[in-house]
């Protein structure tokens, strides 16, 4: 690592840099929306990331060109209040600094347009440009900035976009997840003021790294491939009235969950998530998984329809540590999400990469999947290889051209260590949501994986 956040995260940010090898372009872009003004742990968001920013950036190497953009700042309700507060350029910092904390949140959201005019801050830059976004709510001028993003990566102009997501539902990730994923960035979860100071520190350091080359394919004969070693490690198939050895529940509620007719079935009318220490009914595998790679796959159905309800599957010590899969819904209006996604927390900080089914202002497409996995189901896989971890999804009835299963897969995530032993879990993840989710699982099988990426 590059970088390095001291234990008191805003009073005091200590920064452990190397020198770049070229000199690095960032544009910060603060959501100044009136949002802001929403308090975390009793401090406006505002506050937080004025302090956070003020003392990253004053640590910065001084040949790190920096510039600030802002919205919302000015005016209420104008989706054209974008500005240019200082231009991005080398020695840059007490000036971003300065202007920083002039910033006053008033307005809406302009994402898109604030990404359209980020382009010209860039205008004749060598090196590494990235944009770093923070923000603590989605678009709300009807641009469509996962386009924006698009464009910032792929028009000539090879501009980054990384997004810092502030105090945000999951229904708020996904959207800003996508513009991350389309401007070829990385995507920062921040929930509290630590996590916050974490995600902007790693997301400066990503930032300042030399973007890799895109692979130049040369033409030649392409050897044969390995045909991969499956090997079966372990099925539970849920046959008795109980679960069997070594299966355990944490913190159970036997209202909520039961064992029967081949079938697990766990309920929950509340948030119930991996990352709360009071979830219930936690299913936890207590032999570990090998060493090695492997896939653990999930036959389910579930009923995803209070509209914001997940499955988890994963690898889980505690609510501050774990890797787990997990399938969601989300929706409200005519707009939602459904999908995949791989969620690793580490000593409580949260990364996640998120493969979307369908994702936006189409729920009958969102509606015609969720009565598909609540009738006929679908699987869910955590898969490890080498040091990493992804998600994989398939849905009943979902075909791809060959007419095979239509397999969804996310990005991948590291772990250094196997955070945990294997955990179940179903989640509501707002409260205000009406009704339950439940999720019926089949069978799950584990599978040695040898030869294969």
């Amino acid at each position: 690592m590059k970088m390095k956040i001291c234990a008191c995260f805003v009073s005091s940010i200590c920064l452990l840099i190397s020198p770049a090898q070229a000199a690095t372009s960032i544009l910060f872009l603060l959501d100044a929306s009136n949002s802001m003004w929403g308090q975390v742990e009793g401090v406006a968001k505002m506050h937080t990331a004025k302090s956070v920013l003020g003392e990253l950036i004053s640590d910065l190497p001084g040949d790190t060109r920096v510039g600030l953009m802002t919205y919302g700042h000015r005016r209420a309700g104008d989706c054209g209040d974008v500005e240019l507060l200082r231009p991005v350029a080398a020695n840059a910092r007490q000036q971003v600094v300065d202007a920083l904390a002039a910033i006053t949140p008033r307005g809406k959201t302009p994402i898109a347009a604030s990404l359209e005019a980020s382009a010209a801050a860039f205008a004749g830059l060598e090196g590494a440009k990235s944009v770093v976004l923070i923000s603590d709510g989605v678009e709300t001028c009807d641009g469509d900035p996962c386009a924006a993003a698009e464009r910032l990566a792929t028009e000539g102009i090879d501009v980054r976009v990384h997004v810092v997501g502030f105090d945000l539902t999951h229904e708020e990730r996904a959207a800003l997840d996508c513009i991350a994923e389309k401007g070829k960035g990385r995507y920062f979860a921040a929930n509290s003021v630590e996590s916050f100071a974490a995600a902007v520190t790693e997301a400066v350091e990503v930032a300042r790294e030399e973007p890799r080359p895109e692979p130049v394919e040369v033409a030649q004969a392409a050897p044969a491939p390995a045909t991969p070693n499956r090997e079966e490690i372990w099925v539970e198939e849920f046959d008795g009235e109980d679960l069997a050895e070594p299966w355990t529940v944490i913190n159970p509620n036997p209202d909520a969950y039961i064992v029967e007719e081949g079938e697990l079935l766990i309920a929950t009318g509340q948030p119930n998530g991996f990352a709360l220490p009071e979830a219930e009914n936690l299913v936890t595998r207590d032999e570990k998984l090998p060493r090695g790679d492997w896939d653990v796959t999930a036959v389910f159905r579930a009923e995803l329809n209070t509209s914001a309800s997940a499955f988890g599957m994963g690898l889980r010590k505690d609510d501050q540590n774990y890797v787990t899969a997990s399938v969601f819904a989300g929706y409200g209006g005519q707009c939602g999400s459904v999908g995949v996604g791989i969620y690793k927390r580490a000593k409580g900080k949260e990364t996640q990469f998120l493969s979307k089914v369908v994702d936006g202002c189409n729920r009958p497409r969102v509606d015609q999947l969720v009565e598909a996995l609540a009738e006929g189901g679908g699987t869910l896989t955590l898969s490890k290889r080498g040091r990493t971890y992804f998600a994989s999804l398939t849905i009943s009835g979902e075909e791809d051209e060959s007419g095979e299963p239509k397999v969804w897969t996310t990005g991948r995530l590291s772990s250094l260590r196997a955070p945990g032993r294997l955990t179940l879990g179903v989640d509501k993840w707002n409260a205000k949501a009406a009704g339950e989710t439940l999720v019926f699982v089949d069978r799950i099988e584990a599978i040695a994986v040898e030869g294969e990426k």
